[in-house]
């Protein structure tokens, strides 16, 4: 029968964190495959989202142009607040074609899988920032369903607990601005 040390007790549970270090590591890895395969399809399906959004804003939010700054309803905030909705189709358009190169980059050139949940990130935002102009041109300041939509939509495309907590914390912010912003 061996002698039991402090050493060996030691040396045993090292090993045994770096074995949970390696398996973290690696599921990390895996879910950022997972990830990274879906960015194609994400891109595409969002590019032509935006393209479909760009043609409808007309309909959805009619005919909405800046406020004078001396009227009644105008933004206590200033002048900078007032969005178009040819404003919000042209970035709707720019979003599109945004989406598109990175859908021909990821295609042509494919980065590190590394890269997948900065990648996710950014195509969030890019979805943010259409929501957040949708908001500041609908003439209803509460609005605000595509922003929690967007949320919702983070947490099944975000496997990275640290990625999903991040665009959380950005949308959760952003959504504190434009309700700030937008506060009579």
């Amino acid at each position: 029968m061996s002698k039991i040390t402090a050493a060996s007790l030691s040396g045993g549970v090292l090993a045994s964190k770096g074995r949970e270090d390696h398996e973290e590591h690696d599921r990390d890895l895996s879910f950022d495959s997972v990830v990274f395969n879906s960015l194609r399809t994400l891109t595409a399906w969002f590019a032509a989202l935006m393209l479909v959004f760009a043609a409808l804003d007309p309909w959805i939010l009619g005919d909405v142009e800046p406020q004078s700054p001396g009227s009644a309803s105008s933004s206590p905030h200033g002048e900078w607040l007032s969005v178009t909705t040819t404003q919000v189709m042209a970035l709707a358009v720019a979003i599109a074609i945004v989406l598109a190169a990175t859908f021909a980059w990821l295609t042509i050139k494919p980065p590190s899988v590394r890269w997948a949940n900065a990648i996710a990130f950014a195509v969030g935002s890019v979805g943010l920032a259409r929501a957040v102009s949708y908001v500041l041109a609908s003439p209803n300041a509460l609005r605000t369903q595509l922003l929690f939509t967007l949320v919702i939509a983070a947490g099944c495309i975000f496997l990275s607990r640290r990625w999903c907590a991040a665009f959380l914390v950005f949308a959760i912010l952003t959504w504190y601005a434009v309700a700030f912003a937008r506060a009579p």
